[in-house]
């Protein structure tokens, strides 16, 4: 069965994964919802917004640079599935 959905918003919802990931691995906890949290002032200081949810394709780029800036290991393979 073909994806209903658009391949844009496959696109967001991969970003919007990403960045969740990227947090967590930078010790960030993105379910917390106490405007400020790290990830929420994280979110704000780069992209002015407080929710991943708000952000546009340009905020998400930001907001993925500064992860692998940071440290963040993004776009790589699964860690279970680096050695098959």
């Amino acid at each position: 069965m073909a994806n209903k959905y658009p391949s844009r918003f496959a696109e967001r919802r991969k970003d919007l994964a990403m960045i969740h990931m990227g947090a967590q691995q930078l010790g960030m906890d993105p379910s917390d919802p106490d405007e400020n949290s790290d990830y929420r002032t994280m979110l704000w200081s780069i992209a002015r917004v407080r929710s991943a949810a708000a952000l546009d394709f340009a905020g998400r780029r930001k907001v993925l640079d500064h992860l692998k800036a940071c440290g963040a290991k993004l776009g790589g393979q699964r860690p279970d599935q680096a050695h098959k």
